[in-house]
């Protein structure tokens, strides 16, 4: 088993990804970080569930009014999908940036570019991202 030491010794997400990029030839980078604010101030509502592409750009932002079960995030963006059709928490905003690409037909399965959540992508075979 190959060691992950040269990786665990980068103590912030930016120095991880640069030394990703710079050993292994990049990465990707899907994410959904959820953030409970301390003081809603001038926002909606309590939580926000910053979405990233592949890049680590900000794609979209929400403001929900608690934290939304993360089945029910995926389900919301893959309908016929294979996740739970739980209920969203009250969606108080969500706003768009220049990295949210329009919904394009479905790729193949098991495309190099396909977002899974990390449930599935740890259970599925071996895919090489150098198509």
């Amino acid at each position: 088993m190959q060691k992950l030491d040269h990786v665990v010794r980068c103590l912030n997400l930016g120095e991880l990804l640069d030394t990703l990029k710079a050993g292994h030839g990049g990465y990707e980078f899907h994410h959904d970080v959820v953030l409970r604010v301390a003081e809603t101030r001038s926002l909606p509502g309590p939580v926000l569930v910053v979405s990233t592409n592949c890049n680590g750009g900000v794609k979209e932002v929400s403001c929900f009014a608690a934290i939304p079960d993360r089945e029910a995030l995926w389900h919301e963006r893959c309908p016929k999908g294979e996740f739970a059709a739980l209920p969203l928490p009250d969606l108080l905003a969500r706003e768009r940036t220049v990295h949210c690409l329009p919904t394009r037909p479905a790729r193949p399965r098991r495309s190099p570019s396909e977002v899974v959540p990390l449930r599935s992508a740890l259970s599925a075979p071996s895919t090489s991202l150098s198509a």
